[in-house]
């Protein structure tokens, strides 16, 4: 996962993309089935926003079908919780 500085046109949102995207480079965290991408204790956050150079994200996903079947559909997803209220400790420095 990946911070952006720059906000996707509408039409891009949920494509597949054939290139990285420049605007994209702040590591945010990664995943891997059963973890999860990034869990901090509650008095930490992260900063996002304008002001932290955040202002979408992008998510880089690996596929693994060496059957090669066809119609699987992928249901995956990610949840962010925000709150306007800064936390006293920053997080910034992890990815």
């Amino acid at each position: 996962v990946r911070g952006c500085n720059v906000k996707f046109p509408d039409n891009l949102h949920g494509q597949r993309l054939e290139t990285e995207i420049k605007d994209c480079n702040q590591e945010v965290g990664a995943w891997a089935p059963g973890s999860d991408i990034l869990k901090l204790p509650t008095w930490i956050g992260k900063p996002i926003g304008k002001d932290a150079g955040i202002v979408a994200f992008a998510i880089q996903v690996h596929y693994d079908n060496p059957e090669l079947k066809s119609g699987i559909v992928d249901s995956s997803g990610m949840r962010i919780w925000y709150t306007p209220t800064l936390r006293g400790e920053s997080a910034s420095g992890l990815a």
